[in-house]
Protein backbone atom coordinates (compact mmCIF):
# COMPACT_ATOMS: atom_id res chain seq x y z
CA UNK A 1 0.00 0.00 0.00
CA UNK A 2 1.37 3.43 -0.98
CA UNK A 3 0.35 6.41 1.12
CA UNK A 4 0.10 9.69 -0.73
CA UNK A 5 0.49 13.05 0.99
CA UNK A 6 -1.17 16.01 -0.68
CA UNK A 7 -1.25 19.68 0.34
CA UNK A 8 -4.75 21.07 0.04
CA UNK A 9 -5.17 24.10 2.32
CA UNK A 10 -2.87 26.38 4.28
CA UNK A 11 -3.93 29.13 6.66
CA UNK A 12 -1.49 31.71 8.00
CA UNK A 13 -2.18 34.72 10.22
CA UNK A 14 -0.05 37.87 9.96
CA UNK A 15 -0.17 40.14 13.02
CA UNK A 16 1.32 43.40 14.22
CA UNK A 17 0.07 44.67 17.55
CA UNK A 18 -3.71 44.31 17.52
CA UNK A 19 -4.01 44.33 13.72
CA UNK A 20 -4.13 41.02 11.86
CA UNK A 21 -4.99 39.54 8.49
CA UNK A 22 -5.44 35.89 7.61
CA UNK A 23 -4.25 34.27 4.40
CA UNK A 24 -5.80 31.01 3.17
CA UNK A 25 -4.28 29.14 0.22
CA UNK A 26 -5.97 26.36 -1.74
CA UNK A 27 -3.12 24.40 -3.35
CA UNK A 28 -5.42 22.26 -5.52
CA UNK A 29 -7.14 25.22 -7.17
CA UNK A 30 -4.10 27.54 -6.87
CA UNK A 31 -6.23 30.23 -5.26
CA UNK A 32 -6.00 32.33 -2.11
CA UNK A 33 -7.95 34.83 -0.07
CA UNK A 34 -7.02 37.39 2.53
CA UNK A 35 -9.45 38.39 5.24
CA UNK A 36 -9.66 39.94 8.68
CA UNK A 37 -12.28 39.85 11.38
CA UNK A 38 -15.64 38.62 10.19
CA UNK A 39 -15.35 40.13 6.68
CA UNK A 40 -14.48 37.12 4.51
CA UNK A 41 -12.40 37.94 1.44
CA UNK A 42 -12.39 41.61 2.37
CA UNK A 43 -9.74 43.81 3.92
CA UNK A 44 -11.21 47.17 4.84
CA UNK A 45 -9.58 50.52 5.40
CA UNK A 46 -11.41 53.27 7.27
CA UNK A 47 -11.06 56.87 6.18
CA UNK A 48 -10.87 58.33 9.67
CA UNK A 49 -7.71 60.28 10.40
CA UNK A 50 -7.18 58.43 13.69
CA UNK A 51 -7.12 55.09 11.85
CA UNK A 52 -4.18 55.94 9.57
CA UNK A 53 -1.67 54.00 11.68
CA UNK A 54 -3.94 50.94 11.76
CA UNK A 55 -4.60 51.25 8.00
CA UNK A 56 -0.88 51.49 7.23
CA UNK A 57 -0.18 48.47 9.44
CA UNK A 58 -2.94 46.51 7.69
CA UNK A 59 -1.45 47.55 4.35
CA UNK A 60 1.92 46.11 5.40
CA UNK A 61 0.30 42.87 6.57
CA UNK A 62 -1.61 42.48 3.30
CA UNK A 63 1.66 42.99 1.41
CA UNK A 64 3.37 40.33 3.53
CA UNK A 65 0.46 37.93 2.96
CA UNK A 66 0.57 38.53 -0.82
CA UNK A 67 4.32 37.94 -0.92
CA UNK A 68 3.85 34.69 1.02
CA UNK A 69 1.03 33.53 -1.29
CA UNK A 70 3.18 34.31 -4.33
CA UNK A 71 6.00 32.13 -3.00
CA UNK A 72 3.61 29.28 -2.17
CA UNK A 73 1.74 29.26 -5.46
Amino acid sequence: MAIKTQKTWLEVRFTEGEVSVQLAINYEKKTFYISHGSNNQNVTFKGNEGDLVEAYTRHQLVGAALDYANKQL
